[in-house]
């Protein structure tokens, strides 16, 4: 049977028939509700994001990060159109809701409007940052968008006019809906669903942390809303307002980015799995017993000549074949004072070899790195939250958890550490420099990169060096950055020094590994290691800089 090979980004139905699911291994499967069994699939050539059914039931669309959306035929998943007209990742997509017109939003800014054939009827310009969300008005020719840039847009569709444009103060929102009535709901990065009429602007506190989804059922006239808090609640809509009926948390396997409505009182999740997962909300009953683990490397660690790695399904393994079952998606790994540390999507941190669950954040993790104090040496975690959590060993061995520093305000992407200085980048661009020493940030640089940072090392000369979506490459010396243009073409994902601090190595998310020659300033080598994305890169003396790969590979790059 076809299933995912990557963790699932969305998940869509078409009522009690079929469901659609589009995985980070570049595949959309079309599933068949009634057995649970997938009926056909079609591919993206890189990361398939978002995915919908047409409101006749015989077309389907999806989103991706190659720039492009693709609508199939259903249940044949036959190629129907391509839809190019973006220059960066394509992320939301709407049917509209009785014409043959498709709107999709892209983190380059603008928003397109296409018809069933893949013509490019029009493109709105208004936004300054990334666009995540797009939804239709019921009647009429109206998109309502939401962005990174923290404002709500209407757009008239036939004029490219922006009818109405909605700022919430700078809180991002990822996911934005629109009732029958016109009311529009949105989520933000502080746990809110905005309520916005016409006259009023209303925030509702709805999670512990950000709001990844809301979903609107029409059929029971419920909202939906997902958070990194890892909880899904339910709300029943009541004179414009939200009364809370369900709230669960959400099991392991389930990833809080996208959930569908696909029977009465039945939602159907995305999952770090090989497919989706369900909920019950009436019998308060989940079923997920039929999702397996996929096998997609995330980070790897070298000690000494073991190699430790972890990934989509939580289990630490190591070069000598001992494997250390966690239970939940990890996104870092790092040895610590001869622990080795990880955690992930669920926001545990997890010293691995003991199988302990040390401490619980309010959202995930992303990164890691270890710092130097007057008291020895610190180990601090970055969140999604922005938060950096610091931790240390205690007189028995174990790790404790010590205390939480601020250093941005939306998801840490990497850290980086030497002596008592801590270096992070940031989701939104950008970079801060703090002093343990002080307990203090030195300084903190808005726009630092042209798109979202993506990851950073020491350089081994007593600064810094930091990759972005805008496929450059920053070597960061007295807090100024020198940019150096990458032969990338896609998004740049990580980033790793030599212990010679001569060779930087970068790899992307189509599986493309690059180094640099600071002394020769150029780069020496461009080639693909993987069909798929390099995850992480780290460097080791026996064996050059390690690679591991979204596919479960590990490669090896020599200089």
């Amino acid at each position: 049977m076809i299933t995912h090979k990557s963790p699932i980004s969305c998940v869509s139905s078409l009522y009690k028939k079929y469901i659609i699911t589009a995985g980070y291994d570049n595949q959309v499967i079309l599933w068949d509700i009634k057995n649970g069994k997938s009926v056909s699939r079609g591919f993206h050539d890189h990361l398939a994001n978002q995915c919908e059914f047409s409101p006749c039931g015989k077309y389907a669309v999806s989103t991706s990060s190659d720039y492009s959306s693709r609508i199939w035929h259903v249940p044949s998943m036959k190629l129907a159109a391509v839809l190019f007209g973006h220059t960066d990742d394509v992320e939301g997509v709407a049917f509209h809701p009785y014409k043959q017109l498709i709107a999709t939003c892209s983190r380059d800014k603008t928003i397109c409007i296409f018809d069933y054939n893949g013509s490019l009827l029009s493109r709105l310009h208004g936004h300054t940052a990334d666009v995540i969300s797009i939804t239709w008005e019921k009647n009429d020719d109206v998109v309502i968008s939401s962005s990174d840039d923290g404002t709500i847009k209407k757009w008239d569709v036939e004029t490219g006019a922006i009818l109405r444009n909605i700022d919430l103060g700078g809180a991002e929102t990822d996911t934005v809906v629109v009732l029958d009535n016109g009311v529009i709901l949105a989520g933000n990065d502080n746990g809110e669903i905005i309520i916005i009429e016409e006259g009023s602007i209303k925030p509702i506190k709805a999670h512990e942390a950000g709001i990844k989804r809301l979903v609107y059922d029409r059929k029971t006239d419920v909202v939906i809303s997902l958070s990194y808090d890892r909880r899904v609640n339910i709300w029943m809509l009541s004179n414009a307002n939200l009364e809370l009926i369900v709230s669960s948390s959400l099991p392991e396997t389930v990833w809080p980015r996208s959930c569908t409505v696909y029977d009465e009182g039945k939602i159907a999740f995305s999952t770090f799995g090989d497919r989706y997962a369900t909920f019950d909300y009436k019998l308060n009953n989940w079923e997920f017993n039929k999702v397996e683990n996929t096998f997609g490397l995330n980070a790897s660690y070298s000690v000494g000549d073991i190699i430790y790695r972890v990934g989509d399904s939580g289990i630490v393994s190591d070069s000598l074949g001992e494997k250390y079952a966690l239970g939940s998606l990890c996104n870092f790994i790092i040895e610590y004072e001869g622990l080795i540390v990880t955690g992930g999507q669920t926001g545990v941190i997890f010293d691995a070899l003991n199988k302990l669950s040390v401490y619980q954040h309010r959202s995930p993790l992303n990164c890691a790195a270890i710092f130097e104090t007057n008291e020895g040496k610190r180990l601090i975690v970055g969140s999604y939250t922005g938060e950096g959590i610091i931790l240390s060993k205690d007189i028995n061995g174990f790790l404790k958890f010590e205390n939480t520093v601020k250093l941005h305000d939306n998801a840490i992407k990497g850290l980086a550490a030497f002596g008592k200085e801590v270096f992070s980048v940031c989701a939104d661009t950008s970079v801060t420099f703090y002093n343990a020493e002080k307990k203090e940030i030195v300084k903190s640089i808005k726009n630092a990169h042209d798109k979202i940072a993506n990851g950073c090392a020491y350089d081994g000369r007593g600064g810094f060096v930091s990759i972005s979506r805008d496929l450059n490459l920053y070597i960061w010396t007295d807090m100024t950055a020198e940019k150096i243009r990458t032969p990338s073409e896609n998004s740049i994902k990580c980033i790793s020094v030599s212990f010679c601090s001569n060779y930087i190595c970068i790899g992307n998310y189509t599986g493309w590994v690059g180094v640099y020659d600071r002394t020769e300033r150029k780069w020496i080598l461009w080639c693909r290691e993987s069909a798929s994305g390099i995850s992480s890169l780290h460097y080791n003396k026996y064996l050059g800089f390690v690679a591991t790969s979204y596919d479960g590979s590990i490669n090896y790059i020599s200089i």
